[in-house]
């Protein structure tokens, strides 16, 4: 059996990466066709976004010293954290750094590292930068 599905009570299941790359595709599907609609029934689309949502992360060394940075910037330039490692309530993904500036909230990714095929953003990277880009 492939690691896409398996088999639970008889049934044929859905893995956790499959469930989150439909999510993915479901979000792109909607982008491109600039739509609100779903290519997932209602049921699928809503366990798969959970299960999206579930996905843990790390924080990184950069990502604490980029947070530390933010904090101890004086008050008087209005740039405060409001959050670390927030989800996105429209599309699951988690944000490094949810900051406000003058009111204003903007979310910051930290990309070290391993979000780089030499100095070029990897696919994982440049599919969250364009799906959390649409968002206002």
């Amino acid at each position: 059996i492939s690691k896409r599905y398996y088999l639970s009570k008889n049934k044929f299941q859905l893995s956790h990466e499959a469930l989150s790359q439909l999510h993915q595709v479901s979000m792109w599907y909607s982008e491109e066709h600039q739509s609100n609609e779903s290519i997932l029934p209602l049921q699928l689309r809503e366990e798969c976004f959970t299960n999206f949502s579930r996905n843990a992360n790390s924080i990184s060394n950069l990502q604490r010293d980029v947070v530390e940075t933010f904090q101890s910037l004086p008050s008087y330039l209005g740039i405060s954290v409001i959050a670390e490692e927030s989800r996105c309530k429209r599309t699951g993904y988690s944000i490094d750094v949810l900051i406000a500036i003058h009111q204003r909230q903007v979310a910051v990714e930290i990309d070290g590292p391993c979000h780089f095929v030499g100095y070029s953003p990897n696919g994982a990277t440049i599919l969250k930068q364009r799906q959390i880009s649409l968002l206002e």
